[in-house]
């Protein structure tokens, strides 16, 4: 795809002996700074194209997407699936910075850069292909939790008024989202069963997109922290500053989620802490891998 990219477009090299019209003199000398900087500009375009390309594919889906709201019922599995194929090609464009990436880096080691520019293009590689999943993940959570939401605007006003089954007196307003509750009539003391109906159960269980759209910056910050990371070749070289970046962007992110989510299915808030105490064991496991971390105390 990338035929600029092809060593066959720079000449024969040392090793491929000479070209057709070569007499065999000497190789040329060591390409010049100026031949670095045109290969990086290169790369820097090739990774420019791969995203605009795939986030002109995200804004069809998401217009799609959108499109289908009209018709939402009470599933949103479908509209979901809906986005499978644009997750596929986010594989493929990555794959596509990927082996880009294998061709620069061979005219880089021809070129014979300044010490610390392999590695540093190299991270635009890490980077770009993060970038290209926080492209979509940022586009495919809107799109659900605005589905959520118009199911919550769409069931709730169904279910705002109950009765009791006894004397049909009017039941005091509870929220019901996530499962059926027992209420007792304040005239004549009948329980009567509330059970939200498919159409909340439905938005409970999608009411986490709202929270991860809620803390989608913070996402983004965890896992350009966690790329960063993993950029190094060797662990005992992370900073500890960046370490603590991705502990601290992880926890924000955790607590918005979590918090959002329980604003919108109350029933959840008593299980927030406990669940916002196992996700940041996850994240303290990671972080342990590393001395850095672990001396710290």
């Amino acid at each position: 795809m990338f035929k600029w990219l092809s060593r066959k477009s720079r000449g024969p090299s040392v090793e491929e002996g000479p070209g057709e019209g070569d007499s065999g003199r000497d190789p040329e000398p060591a390409a010049t700074t100026g031949e670095v900087a045109s290969i990086v500009r290169r790369w820097d375009g090739v990774i420019a194209d791969v995203r605009q390309r795939f986030r002109s594919l995200i804004e069809k889906t998401a217009a799609a997407s959108d499109a289908q709201l009209a018709a939402l019922g009470t599933d949103l599995g479908p509209l979901s699936r809906s986005w499978s194929p644009t997750q596929h090609q986010l594989h493929q464009h990555q794959e596509e910075i990927s082996d880009a990436w294998n061709q620069i880096s061979d005219l880089l080691s021809e070129a014979e850069p300044p010490e610390g520019v392999m590695d540093r293009e190299g991270q635009k590689r890490d980077g770009a292909t993060c970038e290209l999943e926080l492209d979509y993940e940022r586009a495919y959570r809107a799109a659900m939790a605005r589905a959520a939401e118009r199911l919550k605007q769409q069931w709730q006003g169904a279910t705002a008024e109950r009765r009791c089954l006894s004397c049909n007196t009017p039941l005091p307003a509870v929220v019901v989202i996530s499962q059926a509750v027992n209420v007792p009539c304040p005239s004549c003391g009948a329980m009567t069963l509330l059970d939200p109906g498919p159409g909340l159960r439905s938005f409970a269980a999608a009411a986490l997109f709202i929270g991860q759209r809620s803390a989608q910056t913070a996402w983004e910050a965890m896992r350009r922290a966690e790329a960063r990371i993993n950029g190094y070749r060797d662990r005992r070289e992370v900073p500890l500053e960046l370490l603590r970046e991705l502990e601290s962007s992880a926890r924000e992110y955790w607590t918005t989620t979590l918090t959002v989510e329980a604003e919108q299915v109350p029933e959840l808030a008593k299980h927030m802490t406990a669940k916002l105490e196992g996700a940041m064991k996850g994240v303290e496991k990671t972080l342990r891998q590393f001395w850095q971390w672990r001396q710290q105390g």
